[in-house]
């Protein structure tokens, strides 16, 4: 298992040095084939390397401390070989038009395809590495890596993106490397040797003896450093600018594999945080974080719900936009009756497959009564809000932001009506958000010229 983690990570990073100390009037196949063959090696080894570790469900080590993989780390590694491959698969077609079209010359293929492999390189080194603060290396090494991907045409919105990736990143990893040094002060007072305070399996055995106060602070580091570099809210600011002035297999490769490591990480220290504090203030600050209400994981339905539930948004969101271009077209009253009846039918169906068959019968009268008036409300509300995506000179954003209003609602009615339910701080404080975001998405650009009125 050794010899194939360092065969894992050498295989990319000898491509790409081999591709970098090639003559640049080198031919595009040569830079192609090599590349080809570099993601080919990298997927079959993550392959055998995460597929020895899953089926046998212990962890893996090279290097002594150094490089450890477990189950989580091997769907990681899993992650980066599959999308790895098929974002270098594309990117030969896509550098050839390119360069046929003038948008990049030829000779930046050398330039492309070895930063290519390196960033493969530098993503596989953060999920395999058992040290903190390699690991913070590898993390700030796939922005050194990206940054010339995202500016590889050198035009100016390019340039403008690569530099704004790269300073905001490497300014918010910097808060993640004071809360890895937190966490290793730590950790030093603590284990009894303290050489090994910098290793991650080493650490957390002894992560509930941690001091809470200086957790809690390191955690907030942790979350705004590597946060950071995961886009998350809000510390996503590069995320448009980069995304949109990269070329689409780097764009892939950033959304599908990046974020994802870096959110990896955030979830290494999140085992340390739970023990040194407890799970009600790391789960505050990741409001994302895929635990049920008394802190367990989520079971094959609660992940299903969550995977049905992003493709509903982004189907439901295609279809706001497809109704709103084609005014006129769409029968707002028939794409409704066709939702309400293909929607309940599926609910009805997933309904007993999980729960079983219960009859509809034999119910309380306020039972029939509130689903009456719940059926009749909603075939009203979603004709309405169809019928409003046809009118001329209406935008999709604002009347889809309009929505976010449900779980507000929702959640007061909830306290109102349910004996078990109650007003904590995370949920005030998430309504609070979802208000003010509402706020100042309507109002905000008036709010501000006020404020500006009221200065001068």
């Amino acid at each position: 298992m050794e010899t194939l983690i360092f065969a894992l990570l050498a295989t990319p990073l000898v491509f790409s040095l081999v591709m970098a100390f090639l003559p640049k009037n080198t031919s595009y196949n040569v830079f192609a084939g090599l590349n080809l063959v570099s993601v080919a090696a990298v997927l079959v080894l993550s392959i055998m390397t995460a597929g020895d570790v899953l089926t046998s469900g212990e962890t893996a080590s090279a290097l002594g401390l150094w490089f450890h993989l477990d189950s989580l780390g091997a769907i990681f590694v899993l992650l980066i070989g599959f999308i790895g491959f098929l974002t270098g698969l594309f990117s030969l077609p896509y550098v050839k038009a390119d360069i046929e079209e003038g948008s990049m010359p030829a000779e930046r293929a050398k330039q492309y395809f070895a930063l290519f492999s390196l960033f493969v390189f530098t993503m596989l080194l953060a999920c395999l590495s058992n040290n903190m603060i390699l690991t913070w290396a590898a993390v700030e090494a796939t922005t050194l890596s990206t940054v010339f991907l995202v500016g590889i045409y050198k035009n100016k919105t390019a340039l403008e993106a690569s530099w704004k990736y790269a300073m905001v990143c490497t300014a918010g990893v910097a808060f993640g490397l004071f809360g890895t040094l937190l966490i290793y002060a730590n950790a030093a007072d603590v284990i009894p040797n303290a050489h090994e305070a910098a290793f991650l399996s080493c650490v957390l055995p002894y992560a509930d003896q941690f001091d809470p106060t200086l957790m809690r602070l390191a955690f907030a580091f942790i979350v705004i450093g590597f946060g950071t570099k995961a886009g998350l809210f809000p510390m996503h600011t590069w995320l448009p600018d980069a995304h949109s002035q990269a070329p689409s297999p780097v764009s892939a490769l950033l959304s599908g594999v990046l974020l994802k490591c870096a959110m990896l990480v955030i979830m290494r220290f999140y085992g340390f945080t739970i023990q040194a504090v407890g799970a009600e203030y790391p789960q505050l600050l990741l409001l994302i974080v895929g635990t049920g209400s008394d802190g367990s994981p989520l079971d094959w339905r609660g992940i299903g719900g969550i995977v049905l539930l992003l493709a509903c948004i982004l189907f439901q969101g295609y279809s706001a936009i497809s109704v709103s271009e084609d005014k006129g077209k769409v029968d707002p009253i028939f794409l409704n009756a066709v939702q309400m009846f293909f929607g309940g039918l599926l609910i009805y169906g997933v309904g007993i497959a999980a729960e079983g068959f219960h009859p509809f019968w034999a119910k309380p009268v306020g039972f029939y009564a509130s689903l009456g008036v719940l059926v009749f409300i909603s075939v009203f509300a979603f004709s309405f809000w169809f019928m409003a995506l046809r009118t001329e000179g209406t935008k999709v954003s604002d009347i889809n932001m309009c929505r976010l209003i449900n779980p507000v609602l929702g959640a007061v009615l909830s306290w109102i009506m349910l004996p078990g339910e109650y007003p904590d701080f995370s949920t005030v404080a998430g309504m609070a958000v979802i208000v003010s975001s509402l706020v100042i998405y309507f109002r905000g650009e008036t709010i501000v010229q006020r404020w500006r009125l009221r200065r001068h």
